[in-house]
C-alpha cells in the first residue's frame, strides 16, 4: 500500500495539472488536494515506510525450520 501511495505522491505535479485542466476541472476540482493535504500525505508515507521497513526486518526470514 505504501508503494502505491508513494507513487501518487511522486506524480503530484501531474495529478494537479490534470485536476486543473479545462477538460476535467469541473469534475475534479472538488477532489484537488491542498498543500496541507499533500504535506499530510507525505507524513503518512513516511510513517508507513518506516512501518514497512520494521515489519520486513522483524519478519522471520532467517529461522530454522
Amino acid at each position: 500500500m505504501v508503494d502505491m501511495v508513494n507513487k501518487c505522491y511522486q506524480l503530484k505535479d501531474v495529478l494537479e495539472e490534470i485536476c486543473s485542466s479545462a477538460r476535467y476541472n469541473e469534475r475534479l476540482a472538488p477532489l484537488k488536494l491542498s498543500s496541507l493535504d499533500w504535506r499530510v500525505l507525505k507524513s503518512v508515507i513516511d510513517f508507513l515506510s518506516t512501518i514497512k521497513r520494521v515489519t520486513t526486518v522483524m519478519s522471520g526470514q532467517k529461522y530454522s525450520t
